[in-house]
């Protein structure tokens, strides 16, 4: 039975204070985007099927239990509505659980993981499940607004590697790094925690650990090296010029952090990666600052090993213009003289 206009209206005002009182039970705040996406999703998908008070406080009491365990590390809209799948659709939460890969693979055709393959069999697996649903096509629209990426296999919509990385950023359902956090509730081992992260980031940009550097591996202790980079370079568009030169500053007090056993493809060890790193960071300075901040890395590094490194980093390249040097040829030769 359908109910009536002013009984669903009257729903949907007291699900939203229940689920508002949950909120601000944390001090979240939502931006106006973010209240327009979850509201939009909340009247498309959820508020059809939250027919009883009943229904809205298990909602409520749900989005209660998730959001102290998960704030800071998820994205909450996706935690509310997740959460709001969990209660009213039950078998397409389950369905999501259960299929990470299918649901946070990239299948554009520019994509890195991307082949003809691919895509015949997530296009089978996501229709047979679709359409074995009461309301095949809700289902389907809810999940493709939940996992853009589906609208690859669904569809013919692709994004790009820019879109992935932004999810990351906010910390999606639909990025591969955080998809197991809204089921879970916690940050598995070997994960790294974007509350301690945060905290670690802001005293690299902010505070020298020169002379400092048994208390810097202490904070490093809970955190993977090749995370920590990840994350980094992720970030590294936000970066100010001055944190970025703090940054590149605490960085080489951490090679023993970065050391690791060789392996073929060495360009993918923490230990090149924190070379590459710190050579963007040194591009994000101005010119003058530049030659400073190189010299200020190579006087820091412990071996040198990381100095020829960071020496081989900032070479003027000779297949590129010489604006897109890092450094002048007169500049890089007095780091010759440096080392």
């Amino acid at each position: 039975m359908k109910l009536p206009k002013a009984q669903t209206a009257a729903l949907r005002k007291y699900t939203l204070n229940r689920v508002q009182e949950a909120v601000n039970n944390y001090s979240v705040t939502l931006t106006e985007r973010e209240v327009k996406r979850f509201s939009t999703f909340f009247d498309t998908h959820l508020l059809s099927r939250i027919n009883n008070p009943r229904l809205a406080t298990r909602y409520a009491n749900s989005v209660s239990f998730s959001i102290p365990l998960l704030v800071g590390e998820c994205n909450i809209v996706d935690v509310l509505l997740i959460e709001g799948i969990k209660v009213v659709f039950p078998q397409t939460y389950s369905f999501i659980r259960d299929n990470f890969e299918l649901l946070t693979s990239n299948y554009s055709s520019t994509g890195v993981h991307y082949s003809a393959t691919d895509r015949a069999p997530a296009l089978k697996k996501l229709n047979d499940f679709v359409n074995s649903q009461n309301d095949p096509d809700v289902i389907k629209e809810l999940i493709q607004n939940l996992f853009p990426q589906t609208k690859a296999v669904l569809g013919n919509i692709h994004y790009g590697d820019n879109s992935f990385r932004e999810w990351y950023l906010e910390k999606r359902i639909c990025s591969s790094h955080y998809f197991n956090r809204y089921f879970t509730y916690v940050v598995v081992e070997g994960d790294v925690s974007d509350k301690l992260f945060t905290k670690l980031y802001g005293q690299l940009l902010d505070s020298d650990f020169e002379n400092r550097e048994v208390e810097l591996m202490k904070l490093l202790q809970p955190i993977d090296s090749e995370k920590l980079l990840y994350k980094i370079q992720l970030n590294e568009e936000t970066i100010t010029p001055k944190g970025a030169y703090m940054l590149a500053s605490n960085l080489p007090l951490l090679e023993k952090y970065f050391a690791g056993p060789e392996v073929m493809l060495s360009f993918m060890t923490p230990f090149s990666q924190a070379i590459y790193c710190i050579g963007r960071l040194i591009e994000k300075q101005d010119n003058s600052v530049r030659l400073q901040l190189a010299k200020r890395i190579l006087l820091r590094s412990k071996t040198l090993e990381f100095g020829m490194a960071i020496w081989r980093r900032l070479h003027p390249k000779i297949d590129l213009e010489e604006s897109k040097w890092i450094l002048t040829e007169s500049e890089f030769r007095s780091l010759v003289r440096l080392l």
